[in-house]
């Protein structure tokens, strides 16, 4: 194949950056402990904190550590935020797990079986975990049943909150994002029928590799390079045969017919072309990675999302049920309770659900709290806010992603008052939130794994449901909770629209186009819809990348102190929608108020 000359500085490009990325990293060590405060037994300022989510404990548990006398006011009936995982209504399989996980069952609310969007929401009615219980094969344990509604995974340069799982004794597993036998499946491609991924991968990696191959040899100026040395690498990135070419039959895009014992009649997958791979629209240029159908494929090379990733043992609850457990110094409690005086003071004492501010003043001597249903305010010294920034922005609404400009409304009594100066208001109010919706439901039997041979990761559609995620436990049993939608974004905005029979909908045809019998293999109509963008107290799932999205927001917003209120949650972070975020936030945010520093000070950031 004869190349023009622009085909030739392509290929150039691309193998200077292909033999560039071999250059040494640096190694970074993730900290020894997440809470490296240390009690001062003199400290007498007092702390509130809006939020119980996993940043808002975090701050909670870092003060306390610190010597603070703290309260967490949370608005909903319920601990952790947006890390929302629900597990079965079964009333014998939840005395199981408190037995398992909390023998003195403290905290009831922690076990969660139910979800409900507010009441303007398209889908308003509460969703119960009606999941069928099953015993273990090797054991008489049911098999462990949950469905994480908010994050799904921890990321090994997570390493604050890996820290603090180390911390709190939380065990980890592997979580697998992708797995070589997940399924693509586009309308452009072999008439919608799923292909998997690594017939995809592979053929294409090969076609490239054979494309640089015949740009060496004819002729691509290699400067400082050695040809042979060039060659060998495309040979082995592609796995060409001895002529730099594609082989007709490539192992590593699979077998029609897997190899077996004594003369099994085995047959190599033959690849794909890359017009194959190009007309069937797995990749497009110009779409954000991480909301585009089109950027599936190579969605795993991202830093967020490269192996080795890492899941709670149990559901990512898991992590703030054990920090709702975690011991502090008993002076921590800023309003005492009815505690049994025999076991120690607990981070979720200092919880106090069902508790909405309203308003949160700066004031000469403080902070002054206003809380719905309390006669007198809280007066404290100093405030940390973990809600989503449009809540403190003094508006009615925030703005959405996409091109639509969709707006969430923000109801009166979700708004936060401040009296925080003007460009700090209007920059909270500013921020650009991403919806956010997932499907979840129990599955009959394990057709994944039985059927496809894929255990684990995630599978894609074209549809609007776009993904399908296989749990990473569990491997084998009778049973398993499959998250059947996952989208972000202005799709998400639409999905989140929908009531939720159509969400089921949309989820089971997305799904269809993957697994051709899904309906059959799934009690469909139990099926669990949730939309972040109408949940009680949020505005979507996260804030959309605002630090690069909108820097100057960015960089008012984490414009702290100002006065004795500061501002935590994943929403200040480089972070957004990841524990990372917020855990690392509530880690600044104590810090500065015991080392008397303010966010653009460099000592605050310290390794």
């Amino acid at each position: 194949m004869k190349l023009t000359r622009r085909q030739v500085l392509r290929a150039s490009a691309f193998i200077a950056g292909f033999l560039l990325a071999s250059d040494p990293l640096r190694v970074k060590a993730r900290p020894a402990k997440y809470s490296q405060v240390k009690f001062n037994p003199k400290e007498q300022r007092s702390l509130a904190v809006i939020g119980a989510g996993i940043s808002g404990l975090c701050s909670a548990y870092l003060a306390a550590q610190a010597g603070f006398r703290v309260v967490v006011l949370e608005a909903d009936q319920r601990y952790g935020g947006r890390s929302l995982t629900l597990r079965p209504s079964d009333s014998s399989y939840r005395d199981w797990w408190f037995k398992t996980y909390n023998p003195e069952r403290l905290f009831e609310e922690m076990y969660v079986t139910t979800k409900q969007e507010a009441s303007d929401s398209p889908a308003p009615a509460p969703e119960v975990a009606n999941f069928d219980i099953s015993k273990r094969q090797d054991n008489d344990k049911p098999v462990e049943l949950y469905l994480n509604l908010g994050p799904g995974r921890i990321a090994s340069i997570d390493t604050s909150l890996l820290s603090l799982c180390d911390e709190l004794d939380v065990p980890l597993e592997p979580y697998i994002f992708k797995a070589n036998n997940n399924l693509l499946s586009t309308e452009k491609f072999n008439n919608g029928e799923p292909v998997r991924w690594q017939e995809v991968h592979y053929s294409l990696i090969a076609e490239l590799a054979e494309l640089l191959d015949n740009a060496v040899r004819e002729g691509l100026i290699l400067k400082g390079y050695d040809q042979q040395r060039v060659l060998s690498i495309l040979k082995h990135f592609g796995n060409l045969n001895s002529q730099g070419k594609t082989p007709e039959h490539l192992s590593v895009v699979g077998y029609v017919r897997d190899r077996g014992g004594w003369r099994t009649p085995w047959k190599v997958q033959q690849p794909l072309s890359l017009q194959e791979v190009i007309n069937g629209e797995f990749v497009l240029p110009g779409k954000e990675p991480s909301m585009s159908f089109q950027s599936f494929l190579y969605l795993s090379n991202s830093i967020d999302w490269q192996p080795t990733l890492l899941q709670p043992v149990g559901g990512m609850d898991r992590i703030w049920q054990k920090l709702l457990l975690r011991p502090i110094p008993q002076q921590a409690l800023l309003e005492p309770q009815r505690t049994r005086a025999s076991r120690k003071t607990l981070v979720g004492d200092l919880v106090k659900l069902r508790s909405p501010v309203q308003s949160i003043l700066n004031t000469p001597s403080g902070v002054r709290i206003e809380v719905a249903g309390r006669d007198q305010p809280l007066l404290v010294d100093a405030c940390i806010v973990t809600v989503a920034p449009p809540l403190l922005g003094g508006t009615s609404s925030a703005q959405l992603t996409g091109e639509s400009h969709s707006q969430r409304a923000i109801p009166a009594h979700m708004q936060i008052q401040t009296n925080l100066p003007d460009p700090i208001k209007t920059a909270l109010s500013s921020v650009v939130m991403a919806s956010a919706i997932k499907v979840g439901v129990q599955a009959k039997r394990r057709f994944w794994e039985e059927d496809n041979d894929i255990y684990g990761g995630i599978s894609w559609t074209s549809q609007i449901s776009r993904q399908i995620w296989y749990p990473s436990d569990s491997f084998m049993e009778s049973t398993g909770v499959l998250t059947t939608a996952y989208n972000a974004g202005e799709e998400a905005t639409e999905f989140g629209n929908f009531n939720r029979e159509q969400r089921i909908e949309a989820s089971a045809k997305g799904c269809e186009t993957l697994h051709r019998t899904f309906r059959n293999n799934v009690h469909l109509n139990r099926s669990i819809s949730i939309a972040w963008q109408h949940m009680p107290w949020q505005v979507g799932g996260f804030a959309a990348d605002t630090f690069e999205t909108q820097p100057e927001v960015y960089e008012a917003i984490t414009d702290w102190p100002q006065g004795g209120i500061l501002l935590a949650g994943d929403s200040a972070s480089q972070m957004p929608g990841w524990q990372e975020g917020g855990v690392s936030a509530a880690q600044l945010a104590i810090r500065a108020l015991v080392e008397g520093r303010r966010s653009n000070d460099p000592a605050l950031y310290r390794s």
